[in-house]
């Protein structure tokens, strides 16, 4: 018998939804005791279909319903079930269960670091999990204030930075600190010279950082006792610094066209390798600014380094070249030595026309005095000063060198000079430095 045998009445009938009350005792009876087990192979296939369908909560009797929103619990459990529970989960396996899904994990490693001195050195980690604090550490102690993903190490120093660095990623379930890898700080391997393109090839010398003693001792002739204090000066940083005066060619190649008018030929003495003159110090400030972003626009300035005036420290420290006399050559001068007012020449001549200094720097004495970064002051700072780029205000700002026009007293290496930063003379030119900054 199909349902397609079946009348209307009776469709209905089995349409309908069987609860245990319509059931008959007997029946009930065989139910409870599984007097008859009843295989899919027994039934027809309309009903198979049924059994086939997907069974939702709204095709559901209401005892139905009742029974399956009856909390379970293991009292309800049989034996058989609880013991395959209890063999296949037990309660440490579920905490470690859980804890390894909510406890960080971490995904990359800090890596190994070599840097040079002064550089920045970046470490970083990634790790997976919720609500991760961070806290770094250096040889197995935590940093003060470090607790970010990443750790940057600013201007690294061997004697401060040189270690094992790791980090620690926490959360509420947990931490785990990720594997320990070093820092080594290496001395800057410099060039040791340097080549400035867009300043119709500019030549520079590397200067590497050492200590001096800046100023004149009371026994130099032509001293000024007001503003020449002999004192120690410790250059933690070595730099470059131009091999000649600026030229004009030099200075019209970064000057021409430029959006503040000002001349790119502003010398009285004209020539294109005669250093420029007539140059305040707020022109060579146009003048860097220029030359700055015309090598950053070409992709040849170094990230944190940038074209400069020279300290007035570094000046002076360049000019003796290890030398301690009144001059890089000497204790005395001739007009064979530089071009200054007994030389006869009464004007600037061409850069690089004498000898050059222990260090390869021509001109450092004579020709035009060189405007430096440094505001006057005639007192120079008691004692060691390391670094010193001079007070922090003025009305003047420093010259040194000497020049053509002057005597040769006024071209030792401790003489300074000062000037108001808006002057222009024929008797003043600069020098460029380039270096990381502070």
């Amino acid at each position: 018998i199909t349902r397609d045998m079946l009348p209307w009445d009776v469709l209905q009938d089995l349409n309908g939804t069987i609860t245990r009350s319509r059931l008959s005792v007997d029946v009930l009876d065989d139910l409870n005791q599984s007097i008859k087990v009843i295989t899919r192979d027994m039934l027809p296939w309309d009903v198979l279909q049924d059994l086939n369908g997907t069974i939702s909560r709204s095709r559901l009797p209401a005892d139905v319903l009742q029974d399956l929103n009856r909390t379970v619990t293991k009292s309800m459990l049989g034996q058989d079930v609880l013991a395959d529970l209890n063999r296949t989960v037990g309660k440490t396996d579920l905490d470690d269960l859980i804890l390894m899904y909510l406890r960080p994990e971490i995904t990359a490693q800090p890596q190994l670091q070599t840097a040079h001195t002064d550089s920045n050195v970046t470490f970083g980690v990634s790790a997976e999990g919720k609500y991760l604090s961070y806290q770094w550490q250096k040889n197995g102690f935590d940093l003060a204030g470090e607790t970010s993903p990443t750790l940057v190490v600013t201007e690294a120093n061997a004697s401060l930075h040189d270690g094992n660095y790791s980090v620690v990623v926490s959360n509420d379930f947990g931490s785990v600190t990720s594997q320990s890898t070093s820092l080594q700080v290496e001395a800057a391997s410099m060039a040791t010279t340097h080549t400035v393109q867009g300043a119709s090839n500019l030549e520079m010398i590397w200067v590497e950082p050492g200590t001096f003693t800046m100023g004149s001792p009371t026994s130099e002739a032509g001293r000024n006792a007001d503003r020449e204090d002999e004192h120690t000066v410790t250059l933690t940083k070595g730099f470059y610094l131009g091999k000649y005066e600026v030229t004009q060619a030099q200075y019209q190649a970064v000057m021409t066209g430029n959006s503040n008018q000002l001349s790119a030929t502003p010398s009285q003495y004209t020539g294109n390798d005669r250093p420029v003159e007539k140059v305040s110090w707020d022109d060579a400030q146009i003048f860097l600014t220029r030359l700055n972003a015309a090598e950053q626009a070409a992709g040849r300035l170094p990230a944190g380094w940038s074209y400069v005036l020279p300290t007035e420290s570094e000046w002076e420290y360049a000019c003796r070249a290890g030398t301690t006399t009144a001059y890089s050559w000497g204790a005395s001068i001739a007009a064979s030595n530089a071009n200054y007012d007994q030389s006869g020449i009464s004007q600037t001549r061409d850069v690089g026309q004498y000898a050059a200094n222990p260090w390869g720097f021509y001109d450092m004495h004579g020709n035009v005095w060189e405007w430096t970064a440094d505001w006057y002051q005639a007192a120079y700072p008691s004692g060691t000063v390391t670094d010193p780029t001079g007070p922090a205000s003025g009305s003047s700002r420093v010259t040194r060198g000497g020049s053509w026009h002057y005597p040769g007293t006024f071209l030792r290496s401790a003489r300074r000079l000062d000037s108001a930063p808006g002057a222009r003379y024929n008797v003043l030119g600069f020098r460029v430095g380039f270096k990381a900054s502070q």
